[in-house]
């Protein structure tokens, strides 16, 4: 038997990829965020520290002296298993704070990416109003016709109004 079908892709799920996305749409998003490249260097750093550190607070707890000497100095807390702890929760938190900066970024450079398709989807409509757009063309014979019918109704209207009376 056949394996089911994988199921349909949501237009802006995370692992969408960005192919067919120009480097045109993705360097524009990288101006809108000019924030995320320190961000992501910081969270970075943090996380190699604080990895660092948890395997000091490793070493430390197995025992051996070169890691407890060192530890003594470096280690927060001052306690191995603590700052052990510590350290694990700050490296997740770096890699979920890693993870959704590019998770955001792909979204921006999705959302913007469809905003430029949209508006080149609707480019030629752009110079005519509502009414334009809905009314079918005319034909030239059409629109002699209705100049004819707009110069007669104007040749006659009513006479313009009466000058006001002189002040008293």
């Amino acid at each position: 038997g056949g394996g089911a079908a994988p199921p349909p892709r949501r237009s802006h799920s995370i692992d969408m990829s960005l192919e067919g996305v120009p480097p045109e749409v993705i360097e524009a998003e990288g101006k809108a965020t000019p924030g995320r490249p320190p961000r992501l260097a910081g969270t970075i750093a943090l996380g190699v520290l604080s990895s660092a550190s948890a395997a000091l607070c490793v070493a430390t707890i197995a025992g051996q002296p070169q890691a407890a000497e060192l530890a003594e100095n470096m280690l927060p807390f001052g306690n191995a298993p603590v700052s052990l702890a510590v350290n694990l929760v700050l490296c997740g938190t770096c890699g979920w704070v890693y993870q959704q900066e590019l998770q955001t970024r792909e979204q921006n450079i999705l959302r913007i990416w469809d905003e430029v398709q949209r508006r080149r989807s609707t480019a030629g409509e752009s110079g005519k109003n509502r009414k334009q757009k809905r009314a079918p063309a005319k034909t030239p014979a059409e629109l002699r016709q209705q100049a004819r019918q707009q110069g007669a109704t104007t040749s006659f209207q009513a006479s313009p109004l009466p000058p006001p009376p002189p002040p008293p």
